[in-house]
């Protein structure tokens, strides 16, 4: 534990866009918790997700620290 302690104190930044991302792209949590924007004239399923498109900001917090903290428990398995 005192290994992972160290490292994180060596952290500045820490980038979400892959997380972001990915939740983006899971099926229902795409809808619950961004707008997507359909590009004009597109008949594809293509849904545009920019800054201006989270629904609830704090949702993905804290769906995000929950994410965080389970993949820091130690494996059930």
């Amino acid at each position: 534990m005192e290994d992972l302690e160290a490292v994180w104190k060596q952290v500045s930044k820490f980038n979400l866009y892959d997380p972001l991302a990915l939740l983006a792209a899971t099926p229902g949590g795409s809808e619950l918790l961004f707008r997507g924007e359909v590009p004009d004239g597109d008949l594809s399923n293509v849904r545009v997700i920019g800054k201006n498109s989270i629904k609830d900001s704090q949702l993905i917090k804290d769906l995000l620290a929950a994410m965080g903290i389970e993949s820091l428990q130690p494996s059930r398995h």
